[in-house]
């Protein structure tokens, strides 16, 4: 079984005037899970200290230095996020990073469903994952932090409708329930799945801080068999 932890980043609005809206899935597969919360666990206890001892984590909150993280030093924060890069660069996941350029889309189409077709993209490049990984054996669901601003009712339609009908370009067979809506605070992969969608979103917007993070995400990102990523792990829409 592989579990697709997902989050989002920016605004699925296009009359919203940021320019990306960004949803990300990191994957693991159910055997690595003990190691993937051992990993984290380490992390926090080794890094989070002081008003954060007990915190999320949540990489815009570090980055702006915001609620729990508020009055961190320019170092401790650089070190956080160093040592949170890091541990992805460590952990057994695939990641899979849809991001859409919602100043091309309104221009090209002003009508179009940003949410609806982020979702899709990322379901699909999730199923075709699970195709490329032993599919005879391995099936997938798809968990969700019920705190970010992914629409519930809206996504469980959405996902449940192509499990049922595919997409436009192919059938969704390996994803086999309803996805889960959860607390971030409970489940180690949302909190990763924040720092990739994050991440990805500070790289389309040209972030030269967060270049070296990106790095990290992007060698995490699913890859063709010749090892092409545009397309496979990063979707960017329009492009």
């Amino acid at each position: 079984m592989y579990i697709m932890y997902v989050d989002d980043s920016g605004v699925p609005d296009l009359n919203d005037n940021s320019p990306f809206y960004v949803i990300s899935g990191v994957i693991i597969h159910e055997s690595n899970m003990d190691q993937m919360k051992n990993m984290v666990d380490q992390f926090k206890d080794q890094n989070f200290k002081s008003n954060y001892i007990n915190a999320e984590i949540h990489t815009h909150d570090i980055y702006k230095s915001r609620k729990e993280f508020d009055g961190i030093t320019l170092q401790e924060k650089y070190n956080l996020l160093n040592e949170l890069y890091a541990l992805i660069n460590a952990l057994p996941i695939t990641v899979i990073s849809v991001g859409i350029d919602k100043i091309r889309s309104k221009t090209e189409m002003p009508h179009w469903d940003v949410f609806k077709a982020a979702w899709t993209f990322l379901i699909e490049r999730f199923d075709s994952f699970i195709d490329d990984n032993n599919c005879s054996i391995n099936k997938g669901i798809v968990r969700i932090d019920k705190s970010c601003k992914i629409q519930e009712t809206t996504t469980m339609e959405l996902v449940n409708h192509l499990r049922k009908n595919g997409s436009y370009y192919q059938k969704i067979k390996h994803i086999i329930e309803e996805p889960q809506f959860l607390d971030s605070h409970r489940r180690r992969g949302l909190q990763l799945a924040d720092a990739t969608a994050y991440c990805t979103i500070r790289n389309l917007t040209q972030s030269t801080k967060f270049q070296p993070y990106w790095n990290i995400v992007e060698n995490k990102l699913r890859r063709s068999r010749n090892g092409q990523v545009s397309g496979y792990g990063l979707k960017i829409f329009p492009s």
